[in-house]
Parts: structure tokens; sequence; C-alpha cells
């Protein structure tokens, strides 16, 4: 699921809610989440607040790619595997090495979080 292109509190949460979805039940989720920019003095905060929505989906896999989704990955319930990025350059090459046949992925983040070139590399190996 390529949402590389914007993210907003709001949106983000919408796109960790539709992970809930019936045809994603029996899938393995992998969750790549890149920052939210531009949210000035309170992006902590609104970070923070994204944990309590990725709990409620549970997905099985949790890549942050980052400096502003690090409180994410260090505050996330120990249940899920997270793993934090400071940039997308490694991100890729992690995701090659644990992703399966079904595995569902949903990538979001600002643009200039360069999550977009992920999902590119990952149309061209299907």
């Amino acid at each position: 699921i390529d949402e590389s292109y914007n993210s907003s509190p709001n949106s983000l949460v919408t796109s960790i809610k539709n992970l809930n979805n019936v045809l994603f039940k029996l899938k393995r989720k992998i969750c790549i989440i890149g920052d939210m920019l531009e949210l000035g003095e309170s992006s902590e905060k609104l970070h923070r607040d994204i944990i309590i929505e990725i709990e409620k989906s549970s997905p099985d896999i949790l890549l942050t790619v980052g400096m502003h989704t690090k409180v994410i990955n260090q505050n996330i319930s120990k249940k899920i595997k997270a793993i934090h990025f400071n940039n997308s350059e490694n991100v890729y090459n992690k995701l090659l090495k644990i992703i399966k046949n079904d595995d569902v992925v949903m990538i979001k983040g600002s643009n200039s979080t360069k999550l977009h070139e992920i999902c590119k590399k990952l149309r061209k190996e299907s």
C-alpha cells in the first residue's frame, strides 16, 4: 500500500486503521512509517499519539524512518517487532530480508522521507 507521498496525523491514522480491513486479517502486516513533517512544536506529541493506533492495528513488523518517528519506535509495545532507521537508505535492504509472499506492506511518510523510492524498487521486484 503506497502512501509515500504525504503524511499528516489524520491521514496516518486512517492508513493504519485500513490495515484492519477484513482482506488483511490473515496476512502478515508490515508498516513502514516515515516522519510527518511541518508539525512544528507539536511534532513529538503528534508522533507519540500515533502509537495507540499502531498498537490497535498490531502489525507484525514496524519500521520507522526519520528523526521524528524515533519516539514511536522507542515507545511501541514490545509485542511489535520494531526497527528504526535514521533515513530511508537501508530500509529497502532490510525489507527484502524480512518480506514474505502475501505480506501486506503499508508505506506512509512525508514525501521528503524518500519512502517513495522504496515503493518504486518494490514494483520493479514484483
